[in-house]
């Protein structure tokens, strides 16, 4: 015994929709003097021989049922694939940006790479710079005391001839 749930399932109707239908075609139903359909205190009562009048006047088979069913299934994989496909063309973009982010790091890493080599560069030039300033200085140092000790040296000699005597003078040079 089917009722009007199963029914209202069997061909996608309300169940307003089943009632009207069933009471528009009641005669139908049961013309062979048979309640195949009948209403009961548990609601409407319908046996398969009233299904099977019910399919015919609905125009109804279990093979349109399946070819229903399968459509929507067909129609909710195609609007999953839609999901689908624009989730991933999300995910392409986001890689794009990733892809572009990492490429801009490199540039930067690249470019920081160059600027610390010529830092080093520049650094090694200072500290030669460094080196060679030192050494000068430590050569000048030496330069300045040799200079000093020859001229301590020039002014005892210059001393030495201005203390000697007229004749000493005239006789020796020195």
């Amino acid at each position: 015994m089917y009722n009007i749930k199963d029914l209202m399932i069997r061909y996608n109707l309300t169940r307003q929709g089943v009632q009207y239908f069933v009471n528009k075609n009641l005669k139908i139903i049961n013309s062979d003097g048979t309640k195949h359909a009948k209403q009961t205190s548990e609601g409407w009562q319908f046996d398969t021989e009233a299904v099977r009048i019910i399919d015919e006047l609905r125009d109804f088979s279990q093979v349109a049922v399946l070819e229903q069913s399968e459509s929507e299934r067909v129609k909710e994989l195609q609007e999953e694939n839609e999901n689908l496909r624009q989730l991933l063309l999300v995910a392409q973009s986001k890689l794009i940006k990733v892809q572009e982010n990492l490429n801009e790091n490199q540039k930067l890493l690249s470019e920081s790479d160059k600027k610390l080599l010529v830092v080093e560069s520049q650094s090694k030039d200072s500290q030669a710079e460094l080196k060679l300033e030192k050494a000068l200085h430590n050569v000048t140092k030496q330069q300045v005391s040799d200079y000093k000790q020859k001229l301590n040296e020039s002014n005892r000699q210059l001393e030495k001839i201005k203390n000697r005597g007229l004749i000493d003078r005239i006789f020796n040079n020195f």
